[in-house]
């Protein structure tokens, strides 16, 4: 038989928002209904009793404050407390006690303290706030030095226990009883009792252990943990709690207590459920914080806006304790929505007699704060309500009179618009907390932006398009969607998300995103990224750490260990494409951005939600309103403390954003959320595949505009056209074309082939092996860091800038007028013999230079050779003759040919005398024809500074893509892919593997070999001929074929690099294919080229009389990779009467060469 009963009248996390106007009146209204149907009653709430947010804002505008002192008795006159208007509510609800959770410390200890107690006309909190394990100051039960007092709230705690750490404090259980809650209205205490029908029930509060990790209290400390600011490595530790609980508990038990209520705020239901095994004589446990519904049978679930239609539990929770006796706990969900009500009966020992909660489970549940089950409860029909549940006097009508206020100011914001959505803006808590919402992006994105505005106004538009910037925030920050839920008709048990009514407004923005933090920016590095993104998905799922970013995509595994879960990473450009890869198999990768600028909130970069962001980031500085930087913060200091006045916050940020991006329905919002399984950003690999860093290689085509191009991670091509274009390659081997205009081209990272064009252009390679040509106009090429940094070396008619800490950063350049440092330009100077050769090409070939051939003839020339031998090949060369100015041998070459062909006029008597004078007195021919080509005649013929760059971007030598002319097209650097279209065309692929693409079937052409080059002739048109040089694949429209390359060429062009020192060019190849085709050996070919002037340069050893030995020939061709045995095997040879060709031959032939040749994908001329 019962000896006791108590009904317990409950809610939590009240967080007024936009459904606080018509959730709390009703729920205050079956309060009413039920306080007087059993003679003891409890009402008592959760904790996180307000929450910063539109309801909390236009709770302090002064059209508020009649309502507020006329339902209260409050005489406030001037400004109203912040929450004053939700403590309000609590009071009229007839709170006796509440718990202190997480969101009533969001806004600092002096704004809780401030809304808690009377001041100013205000009358502060008609009941008592409960919380054991905060420690506030000296009183406190675990107040251990050195732990700082908290002024603003030790001030109004009261210490109402015997029981304390300290020893000069502590005192065994006494009849100096707990204090009673209605002697302790506005207070904080440890715990406290209610007598109800002449039964003391005890009441103990507890809050969240990880409070100073997800909240801002000022200098209040967690018992148990380390003190000082922030956080300090506190976790939820029930172990713990319990042991700090207990002798609470056991005072109250031993002053006669014998039913307790423990009131905790724990954020996760869970803990409650292990807590409730860890302790003795606690009957009830009112969890808070996990927004879990808990319902049974008899209970309806509601679809409010962004609350689902079930129960997670069945209510109430039935455990046992560590004494094993019975202890229930009950939960209601958040912003007012249900009222938990459960009657219990106790027996004379004060222990719940179990069958008593069945026998009320009609009563017992969650009573959702809806107008029907209001009617119902004060047996009334809903037209009837205004008179009756929300009439003057009524609970009801006293908070609908302060809601009503309140909801007045918030229409004035409903229709200040931002911009338009036609999709659902998902931030609900269970998606944010766990997965990529379009919610989060837009946010996140919103941020990112601010900071690339002031960027730009800091390092100007150039350096800022080049800066990577990501946002990061904390999924737990967004606390409401945007847009409407409704039951489709006819109603299947499902729910309709649909987009907000009438756009995006400061309401829907202010109610989302509360808060409201400041905006601060700082760099790291893909390091420190990855460390920070570790941190967010560390405590997966459901937890508030969880990030929203913008500007990067990740993978991650939530079954791998916390600081191991992220396998992918990524910089993402506006499109989601990948621009530059930083994290593959959970590793950093090298060749990544030394600089990243993070968006965040001042709260995270503060270390809010643990993020370990001052131990990855520097430069940390506020974002200010006028679009600007702040000054640069110690970042030893607390980051959080004094922002300045005029911060961005991340409400504006959003609103600028969508005034610009989203401004009409025409260019509304359209990205839908999406299941985990669809998300890009944040990809779940238990939930879907990762493509985080699969391949976005794009091609892009500009036109007369001003294009601009950002490229993906992987091997780019963009072609900017007419126009002042900005092309971005980012990571991969990309390829980046100017054309016309004044263009910036920015490489990035990879081994990058930039051709500005016409016009003054600005390039930079970025890190990797890079091909700058600038083309006609003034161009500059742009490097990071200081000239010392770099040495710069002429090499024929192209300059190369080598970084001196890395060798393998190497950018080699044409045509570019002026180098920029960070310290200053440096004026380019041409290398003089690029203008004579630039002549010679004029008068012999009556053409400009093309760029493989002035590179071959100024190579030689740096490496030894004459101006006059240069010309002398050139009069021999087929193109010449072809002309008619050639000859066919050296025999052929007389002074007036020299006259003729090199100044373009007959011999004059006296410098033909001259001339042939000196060739009978012996003076090589070479020397003569070198005098020719320094006459002062031949001056108006040669080209330096920028006339010398249409030598290199002629129409006809730089088309990408051919046309119906005889084109040449050039891949450089990467993996190209040429098209030579109709016309007979040379397709050059440079380095990589490179595919020529032809229309039709592998049966519709002929390939043939020769000397290094393949030709491709249509069968239908013989006159149709490709010339392919460099090029590893050709695709046909029925698949594609992999070139071969004979074992000869391989051969020969390693010679080249093993005894030149350099890449093979395609003439002296031929010329050694053809040779080696009219019957020349390869050992002969390996002879006569340690014989040449180049090799000589290189140290080839010979006798007096110019021999070679067998061991110079196989030095200069296998180097400290032969062995001394291959070497006696080949003076064996000799020994045994072979000739030294012969073993040359041998060698070139052998299993030491075979290892050495080069392959076909190394087979790539210089271009």
């Amino acid at each position: 038989m019962a000896a006791y009963t108590l009904q317990l009248l409950h809610f939590s996390d009240a967080e007024g928002g936009l459904l606080a106007s018509t959730t709390a009146p009703n729920l205050a209204a079956l309060v009413d209904a039920f306080d007087d149907t059993y003679a003891n009653t409890l009402i008592l709430a959760g904790g996180d009793n307000w929450i910063p947010g539109p309801f909390l804002a236009a709770g302090t505008d002064p059209a508020v404050r009649d309502a507020i002192n006329a339902v209260t008795g409050s005489t406030i006159t001037g400004t109203i407390p912040i929450a004053a208007a939700d403590i309000a509510i609590h009071n009229l609800i007839g709170v006796e006690a509440s718990a202190l959770g997480n969101h009533d410390f969001d806004l600092g200890s002096n704004v809780l303290a401030s809304a808690l107690s009377p001041n100013s006309g205000w009358v502060g909190a008609q009941f008592v706030s409960v919380s054991a394990n905060l420690v506030f100051g000296p009183s406190s039960p675990y107040y251990t030095d050195p732990v700082a007092t908290d002024s603003a709230l030790n001030g109004i705690y009261v210490d109402t226990l015997d029981f304390n750490v300290q020893s000069n404090v502590n005192a065994p259980a006494t009849t100096t009883e707990v204090a009673e809650a209605s002697s302790l209205k506005g207070k904080i205490a440890p715990a406290t009792v209610i007598t109800e029908g002449g039964e003391k029930i005890g009441v103990v509060g507890v809050t969240t252990q990880i409070l100073e990790t997800i909240s801002s209290p000022s200098s209040a400390e967690i018992a148990g943990f380390p003190g000082g600011a922030g956080a300090n490595g506190e976790v939820d530790n029930m172990d713990l709690l319990a042991a700090q609980l207990q002798p609470i508990i056991d005072e109250l038990i031993a002053e006669g207590v014998n039913k307790i209520v423990l009131m905790s705020h724990l954020q996760i239901i869970g803990n409650e459920m292990v807590l409730a095994t860890k302790l003795r004589g606690v009957d009830i446990i009112l969890s808070a914080g996990s927004h879990q519904r808990m319902g049974d049978d008899t209970d309806v679930a509601v679809n409010f806006p962004g609350h689902d239609a079930d129960f997670a539990y069945d209510y109430p929770y039935v455990t046992s304790g560590a004494d094993g006796k019975t202890t229930v706990i009950v939960n209601t969900d958040n912003e007012y929505t249900y009222l938990g009500r459960l009657a219990v009966d106790f027996d004379e020992n004060g222990d719940i007699i179990a069958d008593s909660l069945t026998a009320n489970a009609g009563i017992n549940g969650a009573y959702a704060a809806t107008s029907s089950n209001v009617a119902a409860a004060w047996g009334v029909s809903e037209a009837d309500l205004a008179t009756t549940a929300f009439a003057e006097g009524t609970k009801g009508g006293a908070v609908s009179q302060i809601t009503t206020a309140v909801q007045e100011v918030i229409n004035v914001k409903d229709g200040n618009v931002y911009g338009y959505s036609t999709v659902y803006l998902e931030g609900e808590r269970g998606y944010v907390r766990g997965q990529e919402t379009n919610l989060g992006d837009l946010s996140a994105d919103a941020n990112a932006a601010t900071l690339k505005t002031a960027l730009a106004g800091e390092l100007g538009t150039n350096a800022a398009q080049e800066a990577y910037v990501v946002s990061i925030k904390n999924g737990g920050g967004i606390r409401a969607q945007i847009g409407t839920l409704s039951a489709p008709d006819p109603v299947d048990g499902s729910v309709d998300k649909l987009p907000p009514e009438g756009g995006v407004s400061q309401l829907d923005v202010e109610n989302s995103l509360r808060f409201n933090n400041k905006l601060m920016a700082f760099d790291t590095t893909a390091e420190g990224l990855k460390a920070i993104i570790e941190h967010g998905v560390a405590s997966y799922p459901n937890q508030g750490r969880f990030p929203q970013i913008g500007g990067l995509a990740f993978s991650f595994d939530p079954d791998l260990p916390a600081g191991s879960r992220v396998l992918s990473l990524a910089l993402i450009d506006a499109d989601g494409d990948t621009v530059v890869r930083l994290v593959e198999n959970g590793t950093v990768l090298s060749d990544v951005p030394d600089v990243i600028r993070v968006i965040t909130l001042n709260y995270m970069a503060d270390g809010g939600d643990g993020y370990p962001m001052k131990a990855n980031g520097s430069n940390f500085r506020y974002l200010l309103d006028d679009g600007s930087l702040g000054p640069v913060l110690d970042e030893t200091s607390d980051l959080d403390a004094n922002p300045p006045s005029n911060a961005m916050t991340e409400q504006k940020a959003f609103e600028l954003y969508m005034r610009s991006n989203h401004a009409t329905t025409e260019t509304a919002f359209d990205q839908a959320d999406t299941e985990m399984a669809g998300d890009l950003r944040i990809q779940n690999l238990n939930a879907r595949t990762d493509t985080v860093l699969a391949s976005t290689a794009e091609t892009f085509n500009g036109n007369e505009a001003n294009d601009v191009f950002d490229g993906s991670a992987d091997d780019d091509v963009a072609n900017g056209g007419a126009g002042e274009d900005i092309l971005r390659g980012h990571a991969g081997n990309d390829r980046l074309f100017g054309d016309a205009g004044n263009d910036q081209l920015i490489g990035g990272a990879g081994d990058d082939h930039l051709v500005g064009g016409s016009g003054d252009d600005l390039l930079s390679g970025g890190t990797g092996r890079n091909s700058l040509h600038g083309g006609l106009g003034n161009d500059r090429a742009v490097f990071e860091g200081n000239q010392a940094d770099y040495e710069v070396i002429h090499d024929g008619a192209a300059l190369i800038v080598r970084a001196r800490a890395d060798a393998t950063q190497e950018t080699r350049l044409i045509g570019v007028e002026t180098l920029a440092f960070a310290d200053g330009d440096m004026a380019v100077t041409d290398n003089a013999s690029a203008a004579l050769v630039a002549g010679l090409y004029q008068q012999v070939m009556g053409r400009l230079p093309d760029l493989q051939g002035l590179q071959y003839w100024t190579g030689l020339l740096d490496k030894g050779a004459s101006l006059g031998d240069v010309a002398i090949s050139m009069i021999l060369s087929p193109e010449a003759q072809g002309r008619g100015v050639g000859a066919a041998s050296v025999a052929e070459i007389t002074v007036d040919l020299l006259y003729s062909t090199l100044l373009g006029r007959p011999a004059d008597e006296a410098g033909k005398a001259y001339h042939e004078a000196s060739l009978a007195a012996g003076v090589p021919l070479s020397v003569v024809a070198g005098h020719f080509v320094h006459a002062p005649e031949m001056e108006p013929f040669q080209l330096a500074g920028a006339a010398l760059d249409t030598t290199f971007l002629s129409p006809d030598l730089f088309t990408r893509t051919g046309t119906a002319s005889n084109d040449v097209v050039f891949g450089g650097v990467g993996a190209d892919v040429l098209v030579g279209g109709a016309g007979s065309d040379l397709l050059q692929g440079g380095r990589g593997i490179d595919t020529a693409v032809f229309q039709g079937n592998r049966a519709d052409f002929d390939i043939t070999y020769e000397h290094g080059k393949v030709i491709v002739t249509a069968r239908n048109d013989t006159l149709d001929v490709d010339t392919l040089v460099n090029v590893e694949r050709v695709t046909f429209d029925d698949g594609t074929l992999d070139l071969d390359t004979d074992a000869t060429t391989l051969n020969l062009a390693t010679l080249y690099g093993r005894v030149l020192d350099r890449q093979a060019d395609l003439s002296g190849l031929s010329s050694a294919l053809a040779a080696h085709v009219d019957g020349v050996s390869e050992g002969r070919l390996l002879l006569n080229m340690l014989h040449s002037p180049e090799a000589q340069t290189k140290g080839i050893a010979m006798s007096s009389s110019g021999d070679l030995s067998v061991e110079t020939v196989y030095r200069a061709l296998f180097g400290d990779q032969g062995t001394e045995g291959g070497l006696a095997t080949y003076q064996a040879l000799e020994a045994g009467g072979a000739n030294l060709e012969d073993v040359a031959d041998a060698m070139m032939h052998s299993n030491e060469m075979a290892a050495i040749r080069l392959t076909a994908a190394d087979l790539d001329f210089f271009i």
